[in-house]
């Protein structure tokens, strides 16, 4: 596609994307890029004349969701979150198309399988989603008030490894959040 390029920015490249990522509507705060590359994430971006218009994170250890909560996974998975497109690039299926480079890096870290949980009303995602070729495994819900936490998976999901947890508060600080 003419203009186009695929990066995948690291943790030494996080003034590169700072740098990328000015636009505020691309949603990507200094401190959430610093402290997902900090936690050894990557972001698959596409760019259009060098100019960052889509971007998919990957995690490959456990990772905060909100209010305390992480999704953790299975060791050779990688966990695939925080995913958005401009507008104006939506319809041309980027993501599609530059998915197997980002698939390819992931491979070589050692990790054949994506995970990620969309939640069940957002009709958008789930669709494009299942554009790139995802299967839906099952369900994963929790649920957390104050101190309460309750988590439910169904059987798919319990054998990929996925599972939401609470780590207790000595390790917490060990897993930065990065919502």
């Amino acid at each position: 596609m003419p203009g186009f390029s695929f990066r995948v920015f690291e943790q030494s490249e996080a003034e590169a994307l700072i740098a990328c990522a000015k636009r505020p509507e691309l949603e990507l705060s200094e401190t959430f890029v610093r402290d997902a590359l900090d936690k050894g994430d990557a972001c698959h971006a596409i760019l259009c004349n060098d100019e960052l218009v889509s971007y998919t994170w990957s995690a490959f250890t456990p990772t905060h969701d909100t209010n305390g909560v992480y999704a953790g996974f299975g060791e050779k998975d990688r966990y695939g979150y925080k995913a958005f497109t401009l507008p104006e690039f939506r319809g041309r299926h980027l993501p599609r198309v530059f998915k197997p480079l980002g698939d390819g890096y992931c491979i070589a870290r050692g990790c054949t399988h994506t995970i990620g949980f969309v939640k069940v009303d957002n009709r958008p995602s789930i669709h494009a989603i299942l554009a790139l070729g995802y299967h839906r495994i099952g369900f994963a819900v929790y649920l957390k008030r104050g101190p309460l936490f309750v988590a439910f998976r169904t059987p798919g999901v319990r054998r990929r490894g996925f599972r939401f947890f609470v780590p207790p508060k000595t390790t917490r600080t060990a897993i930065p959040k990065i919502s």
